[in-house]
C-alpha cells in the first residue's frame, strides 16, 4: 500500500513515453504537501498574520525545454492563464522530447511583444483574450502578470482586511527554471507551493498593491526563486527510484472513448485524475476485465490495475470524446 502510494503522489511524474503533444501540470501544493486551495486559512510563513485566498491567476510565456543532448526547443506561442480553480493540465505544442529534459524554463508574466498589443484580437479561448474578471490593465501597462486576492488578518479568527496584488510592468516579467533530471515525458510535472507567493510580505493587516513596486515586486521574485528548494515556488514531482517508474499501455484502447479491456486476471482498478483524486475504484471478476469510462470527463489519468498476487501495475490512461 506504501509503494501504491508513492505511485499516486507521483501521477504527474512520467508520462506516455514517445508523445508528441507536450503539456505542463501544476499540483497546487501547501506546505503540509495537503492540495492548496482558495478559501483554506493559512499562515503567513515569515511575516506573520494568516489569510484566506480567494483568487489566484496568473500568466505563463516564454516557456522552452531544455534537453539532455543540449538541443533549446521553444514553444513561443504557448500562453498559460494559470487559475487554480480549473483544471492544472495545459498543452504548449508538439516536440521529441526522447532525448530526455534536463529542464524547463519559463517566465510569470506576458512578454513585452505581447504585452501591449490589443486583447480584442484574440478569439474568446486564447489566454490572452479580455478575461472577466478582467486579466489586462490597459494600452499602457499591459496584462496583470499576476492577480492574488484574499482576506487577511491577525489570527485565523479575525480574517477581515482585504488583500490584493496585482503585479504589472514589462520589468516584471520573471524567469523560472525548473530541473527535471533528463525525464523522457511528455507530461511536465511541476508543482506550486502557492503559500510562499507570500514569502516576507505582511498582510496581516490587509494590502492593496496595484503595480510593480513593493509587495507586488516582492510577489514577482519569490515566483522565479527556484534555487533553494525551501522557498521555490517551483519544483518538479519526479521518480526517486526505478520501482516508481509509471508502465505503459496495459489497457486498450488507450486513448479510450466509453469502454476499456484490462488483463484478464486483474481482479481491481482504480482511476485518479491529475490532482491523486480516486474517480473510479471497480472490482472485477473473473470474468469481467471490461470497466466504463463513460462517466468521466476527457483528460489525461492514473490507472492503477491491482492482481491477487504481485505488485500493482500503473499506467497512463487518455480519455478522448
Amino acid at each position: 500500500m506504501k509503494q501504491l502510494s508513492l505511485l499516486i503522489a507521483l501521477f504527474v511524474t512520467v508520462a506516455r513515453l514517445n508523445a508528441s503533444e507536450i503539456a505542463i501540470t501544476i499540483a497546487p501544493r501547501a506546505e503540509d504537501q495537503s492540495q492548496f486551495k482558495l478559501g483554506n486559512v493559512y499562515k503567513g510563513r515569515n511575516k506573520g498574520g494568516f489569510y484566506t485566498p480567494t483568487m489566484l491567476r496568473y500568466y505563463i510565456s516564454g516557456i522552452t525545454l531544455h534537453l539532455s543532448n543540449g538541443t533549446n526547443v521553444p514553444f513561443p506561442d504557448a500562453y498559460i492563464l494559470v487559475d487554480i480553480r480549473d483544471v492544472q493540465r495545459f498543452p504548449i505544442g508538439n516536440a521529441d522530447v526522447s532525448a530526455g529534459i534536463d529542464s524547463i524554463s519559463f517566465h510569470i508574466g506576458v512578454d513585452q511583444a505581447r504585452n501591449h498589443l490589443d486583447p480584442t484580437t484574440y478569439p474568446d479561448w486564447h489566454p490572452l483574450a479580455l478575461k472577466n474578471p478582467s486579466m489586462h490593465w490597459g494600452w499602457a501597462a499591459g496584462y496583470r502578470f499576476v492577480t492574488y486576492e484574499g482576506k487577511a488578518g491577525t489570527s485565523a479568527g479575525a480574517i477581515n482586511a482585504t488583500f490584493q496584488i496585482h503585479t504589472l510592468d514589462d520589468k516584471l516579467y520573471t524567469k523560472c527554471t525548473v530541473p527535471l533530471g533528463g525525464m523522457v515525458s511528455s507530461e511536465i510535472p511541476l508543482i506550486g507551493y502557492y503559500e510562499r507567493l507570500l514569502n516576507a510580505i505582511d498582510i496581516s493587516r490587509g494590502v492593496i498593491n496595484h503595480g510593480s513596486d513593493e509587495e507586488a515586486l516582492v510577489l514577482m521574485a519569490n515566483m522565479g526563486q527556484t534555487r533553494d528548494a525551501s522557498s521555490a515556488v517551483y519544483t518538479a514531482s519526479l521518480p526517486t527510484s526505478v520501482d516508481e517508474e509509471i508502465k505503459q499501455d496495459i489497457a486498450v484502447p488507450n486513448p479510450a472513448q466509453d469502454l476499456v479491456t484490462l488483463p484478464s486476471h486483474a481482479s481491481r482498478v482504480m482511476i485518479y485524475d491529475v490532482h491523486g483524486t480516486l474517480v473510479q475504484n471497480t472490482k472485477l471478476g473473473a470474468t469481467v476485465n471490461v470497466v466504463s469510462v463513460a462517466s468521466i470527463a476527457q483528460g489525461t489519468y492514473l490507472l492503477v490495475i491491482e492482481y491477487d498476487h504481485g505488485k500493482p501495475h500503473v499506467s497512463y490512461l487518455s480519455i478522448v470524446r
